[in-house]
């Protein structure tokens, strides 16, 4: 329903030739998430920044809760303290000169010195810094800030919670600690929430619906489970990191290609689905396999990437470093590359 969820459809401008177009909806249901994903500069930041108030659309119309938050042709634009959200950007920017205590309650000078206090002593306690309401933020960590970030965002009591990429700038450890604090204290409060990522990693584990965008443009939209197995366009399997994308001519016949693929041209899949095997081993039956020569092998930490040329095509598997440290994969050696039917997605 219109009044339980955020619905843009409109357009901003960056020069003759760069446009992003945020046409989405977005949830307003009790503790659901939404993720904007995509590479760099695929529009992401803007588009929230656009559901924020924060920027201006340059066209069409942004819609929260059943209110007109922008109307270009009607001359309306509410301001960020107007609309129902909260934000954490990558930055918290705290005021330095303010206590810990006084940058929560920044938001609530208005209100009765009472009713402040109780407010932020509840953020503090929910956010897990209830001890730290005197400090400054220069004596704070990198997550600790973050956390402050959060709660003064949440004072406000917003109906979502817009979130920008809030872990960038943390080490591993501390960035899989707060991802999973936010991501479970936003649930428990029944927050609705928007996150922008471009970390897939980030992206299962944080976001029920998943937008898809790419050069300013939304590819695809719906469940994250649904979207990541299913991508309706070569574009939008590439932009989701299927490393395999392969016009279906170009692959050679297969059995499994006319069973399968029904009238579609490409066939896309991931890397960490494909097999790689020495030739004439045995093994699992595979629907989809071929003979070609390692041309490239790169070490990612605990996994190592395998590229494989064969005709002119170049395919990705990625083997776990026990299985390639057993010694058999060197590059120049003929070796044979396949997957299942059913870790394939066939694209028109």
């Amino acid at each position: 329903m219109a009044d339980e969820e955020i619905v843009a459809d409109c357009q901003r401008n960056f020069g003759p030739y760069v446009e992003v177009h945020a046409r989405f909806r977005i949830s307003g249901e009790a503790g659901r998430s939404t993720a904007l994903f995509g590479p760099s500069g695929c529009g992401k930041s803007t588009s929230l920044r656009l559901l924020a108030g924060l920027e201006r659309p340059d066209r069409g119309v942004i819609r929260g809760g059943g209110e007109v938050w922008s109307d270009v042709a009607a001359k309306v634009h509410v301001p960020v303290w107007g609309r129902q959200v909260g934000l954490l950007a990558q930055d918290p920017a705290l005021f330095p000169h303010l206590s810990v205590a006084e940058n929560v309650g920044y938001g609530l000078r208005l209100f009765e010195a009472v009713e402040r206090r109780r407010r932020v002593s509840e953020m503090l306690d929910l956010v897990g810094l209830s001890g730290l309401g005197q400090a400054r933020p220069t004596q704070l960590s990198g997550g600790q800030a973050q956390r402050v970030g959060l709660a003064r965002a949440l004072v406000r009591l917003p109906r979502w919670m817009l979130l920008d990429e809030p872990f960038s700038a943390l080490d591993e450890a501390s960035r899989v600690d707060l991802r999973r604090d936010l991501r479970n204290l936003l649930r428990a409060r029944g927050q609705a929430s928007v996150w922008v990522t471009h970390d897939r990693g980030e992206l299962e584990t944080l976001a029920d619906d998943l937008v898809l965008m790419l050069d300013g443009r939304v590819l695809q939209a719906g469940p994250v489970s649904e979207v990541l197995a299913c991508p309706i366009s070569c574009e939008a399997a590439g932009a989701l990191g299927f490393e395999n994308i392969h016009a279906l001519e170009k692959l050679g016949p297969g059995a499994w290609q006319e069973g399968a693929r029904g009238d579609a041209k490409y066939v896309a899949f991931r890397a960490e689905n494909a097999v790689l095997r020495e030739r004439n081993t045995g093994g699992e039956r595979l629907d989809f396999a071929f003979s070609g020569f390692v041309q490239s092998v790169q070490s990612e930490g605990a996994v190592v990437r395998v590229k494989v040329a064969s005709a002119g095509v170049i395919l990705e598997a990625v083997l776990s470093r026990q299985y390639f440290d057993a010694g058999w994969v060197r590059v120049g050696q003929e070796l044979e590359l396949g997957v299942a039917v059913e870790c394939c997605r066939f694209l028109h």
